[in-house]
């Protein structure tokens, strides 16, 4: 489709809305000028992906049927797309599940082994923003003039949600659940979601995090350093893999 016809195609979609240029500017964060260019065809090529994806929803569209007829895809392209939306949609309410699995790990300061649930949350989900070249300007305010925040989990959901890829919220998804099955953390049934089997565990995180009894003696922790010790001499010769 060339830049007028796509015009054309915008503003019928607008109007079919009911919105103005000044409304839909409004909604989507597209300056009115950009959009004005857009429906009368003064562009020299079709608008990019990313502002498509700001206005798609304002048009009663998704984003890979407006990118279609942008032309920026293929049908089969599209399809596919469609078809991840309409699984995470079918399968789950995504937002509220990322929601009940990182308030589940991270929104009980005082639950057993916090600081490692944590850590393991913040470097795994990392690396998926990572994995996706994903930057937020986002910032999570630990603490603030009254302590420490109790909106912690909220603010780490809205970061994730905010990512508009649903492969990326689903990817996270499923990491939340394998946290959750390494530290043995019992949940609700009906927020899983496609979960994978969880990783092999980590002889030393077990011994170092997990509340362990030998002869009916809870380990202390020279006891544990202790083991750990052995373990090393036993292995010696394994490389850290």
């Amino acid at each position: 489709m060339d830049v007028v016809k796509f015009g054309e195609f915008i503003r019928k979609k607008r109007k079919e809305r009911g919105y103005n240029l000044t409304q839909l500017s409004e909604k989507s964060g597209v300056s009115h000028p950009y959009l004005s260019q857009i429906e009368n065809g003064k562009l020299k090529k079709i608008p990019s992906a990313e502002i498509l994806g700001k206005i798609a929803s304002h048009l009663g569209m998704s984003h890979a049927e407006l990118l279609r007829e942008a032309g920026h895809l293929t049908s089969d392209q599209v399809d596919q797309l469609l078809e991840w939306e309409g699984r995470i949609k079918n399968d789950s309410q995504i937002a509220q599940n990322i929601r009940y699995f990182v308030e589940l790990l991270i929104g009980d300061r005082d639950k057993d082994f916090y600081n490692s649930i944590e850590t393991a949350f913040i470097e795994r989900v990392g690396e998926i923003f990572r994995k996706y070249n994903i930057q937020t300007k986002n910032k999570i305010t630990v603490s603030d003039g009254n302590g420490i925040r109790q909106d912690i989990p909220k603010q780490y959901s809205d970061m994730i949600l905010e990512i508009d890829n649903p492969q990326f919220q689903w990817d996270v998804l499923q990491e939340l659940q394998d946290i959750a099955h390494e530290f043995h953390i019992k949940w609700n049934s009906a927020y899983e979601v496609g979960a994978r089997q969880p990783r092999p565990k980590k002889l030393e995180d077990i011994i170092q995090h997990e509340r362990i009894t030998y002869n009916g003696h809870l380990l202390e922790e020279e006891d544990r350093q202790r083991v750990l010790e052995m373990l090393k001499l036993l292995f010696q010769n394994r490389s850290k893999s």
